[in-house]
């Protein structure tokens, strides 16, 4: 089980660092496909040559007499600094004026895409991004790494005056996708840059009536990974809040966000803040090198998602030979149907599952076999229906495995739970059940259709015997 030390807050001469214990655990929950990346403006920084000629040939098409020396002190550079600064240092320029440059300069020059940005979109667990920044480099990095086809419609634009869902479930993506949350670079000033057009966008969701119901629904189900996003500290703030969807100091939300950024540590009150009010499961790590974290968290996962392949590839026997946890499925043999679709939402979530109709071959010793498997499974699962109900007799096969079970608890000194039941309504009466199954957390599941989260706990619980 995730050990939630103190530990992973260590204040130092930096901020904080992420032990490596915790580091391993934000692999694993990205190997999973649990974690979604939020990237910011410190990653996707621009090559100081050509850009500064390019900034050149841009402030010469606002003919203003702003020295390009001026733009020294944004090195490394990104779309969102130049803009800013020349809005700085010209109050006269129309923001719409500049947009409209900005996109006929910058949207047709094939800039370098940083390495840090190149790593990350080849992380295959990743199939949704969030970038804070209004420039196309994490998506045309992601088009040359994984699509290699036009990415119209692997992308969510935001804009200042209209906010845009998801419509989509991240479970069910085949290819990765991006989604601007500030808004993308175009001809209209439609998108977040100065610290005012961040504050019309925070109005927006706060007036919008829940219209990015789905995008949070997402973000608040999942671990977040902020990389590169820093603000000023009242908008970190609220931007942490209002992705996670509850109070930060909620400890019952087992849900990570791991903050990874520069100087952090030189915003006082945000660190203070930080300390006093985020639970663990909130981790800010500050970094002087993001690219040296990205490549090690590249390197980490290749190596971790390599051996989760080869494990996958492996057959179920093989897996229990070698201790792999996997979950022992028990039903009644007219539930099939409901069974199976149980057993295959399990199996998309990479979880190892014992299914007779699926490993029992002809020939097979099917006693031997069952005492086996269910004295080496890390979890037991009794579909629980109207038809177990009506078979009480204990000599068929699934009372015989219930009873199996039911011996194997009585000596299960783990105090994780072993026998879960899963109830398919309501109205089945729990009292007629054995000690064992109506002592144990049993989960109801009435509905036609199976997803992710009806079987959250189950997918943790198996999970938390990996660690």
């Amino acid at each position: 089980m995730e050990k939630s030390s103190q530990n992973s807050l260590k204040k130092s001469d930096s901020f904080c660092s992420l032990s490596e214990y915790d580091f391993e655990i934000m692999v694993q929950h990205i190997c999973e496909g649990n974690v979604i990346p939020i990237i910011g403006e410190e990653l996707l920084q621009l090559e100081p040559e050509p850009i500064k000629d390019i900034i050149e040939k841009w402030l010469s098409t606002l003919k203003n007499d702003v020295n390009i020396d001026e733009f020294d002190e944004l090195r490394p550079f990104s779309i969102q600094k130049i803009s800013r600064q020349i809005l700085k240092l010209k109050r006269d320029i129309e923001p719409d004026r500049l947009a409209r440059s900005l996109y006929y300069t910058f949207e047709h020059y094939d800039f370098d895409i940083p390495e840090s940005i190149k790593l990350l979109s080849n992380i295959k667990s990743f199939n949704f991004y969030i970038t804070t920044t209004i420039d196309p480099l994490l998506e045309k990095s992601i088009i040359n790494n994984r699509l290699s086809t036009d990415s119209s419609n692997n992308i969510t634009i935001n804009k200042l005056n209209k906010l845009t869902d998801i419509d989509f479930e991240i479970d069910n993506l085949n290819t990765p996708k991006v989604y601007y949350l500030f808004g993308k670079n175009n001809a209209n000033h439609d998108y977040v840059v100065t610290e005012e057009d961040r504050l019309e966008f925070m109005n927006q969701i706060i007036q919008s009536n829940n219209r990015l119901d789905n995008l949070l629904k997402e973000l608040s189900n999942r671990h977040i990974l902020i990389i590169g996003s820093l603000y000023s500290n009242w908008l970190s703030r609220f931007f942490i809040r209002f992705l996670k969807k509850s109070r930060l100091s909620n400890n019952t939300n087992r849900y990570k966000t791991w903050i990874v950024g520069k100087n952090i540590s030189k915003d006082e009150k945000f660190c203070e803040f930080c300390y006093s009010s985020m639970c663990y499961n909130h981790l800010i790590v500050e970094t002087n090198d993001l690219f040296k974290f990205v490549k090690n968290l590249y390197t980490k996962y290749n190596s971790l998602f390599s051996l989760k392949k080869e494990i996958k590839d492996t057959n179920l026997e093989d897996k229990i030979k070698k201790n792999i946890p996997f979950i022992f499925f028990s039903y009644c043999s007219a539930d099939y149907n409901v069974a199976k679709m149980i057993c295959d939402q399990l199996k998309k979530n990479r979880i190892q599952v014992w299914f007779d109709k699926h490993n029992l071959k002809p020939g097979h010793n099917f006693n031997n076999i069952i005492e086996n498997k269910i004295n080496k499974c890390s979890l037991f699962i009794a579909l629980v229906t109207h038809n177990t109900e009506k078979l009480a007799n204990d000599s068929t096969y699934f009372h015989i495995e219930w009873n199996i079970a039911k011996q194997k608890k009585e000596s299960y000194r783990d105090e994780r739970p072993f026998i879960i039941p899963i109830i398919q309504s309501r109205d089945i009466n729990i009292k007629k059940l054995s000690k064992e199954f109506k002592e144990a957390n049993y989960l109801y599941l009435e509905q036609d259709s199976i997803k992710k989260e009806d079987l959250k706990g189950i997918i943790n619980q198996l999970r938390e015997c990996q660690l």
